[in-house]
C-alpha cells in the first residue's frame, strides 16, 4: 500500500477526535509525533507548522494577558475608564 502510514495515521487521528478518547489538543501533538516515528517525514517538517511566528505572538499575547489579569490590573484599567466617563 503506497500510503499505509499517511493512512494509519489520517484514521488513527479521526477515531481519537471523534472518540474524543485523548482531548483534541493531544491528539493534535500526537499526529507529528507519529509522523516522525513512522518515518514519513523528518521531525523538522513534522513540528514546522507549529513553528510559525504567528503562533508565538498569539501565544505571548495569551500569557501577558493572563499575567496583568492575575494581577488585577484589568479591573484597575475598567475601574479608570468607568470613571472618567
Amino acid at each position: 500500500v503506497p500510503y499505509g502510514p499517511e493512512l494509519g495515521i489520517l484514521l488513527t487521528a479521526a477515531v481519537l477526535w471523534i472518540s474524543e478518547l485523548i482531548p483534541a489538543g493531544a491528539t493534535g501533538l500526537l499526529v507529528p509525533i507519529m509522523i516522525s516515528v513512522l518515518g514519513v517525514a523528518p521531525v523538522e517538517a513534522a513540528f514546522s507548522p507549529f513553528s510559525n511566528h504567528i503562533l508565538f505572538l498569539l501565544l505571548g499575547s495569551l500569557l501577558i494577558v493572563q499575567a496583568l489579569t492575575a494581577a488585577g490590573v484589568d479591573r484597575y484599567l475598567a475601574q479608570r475608564i468607568v470613571r472618567s466617563a
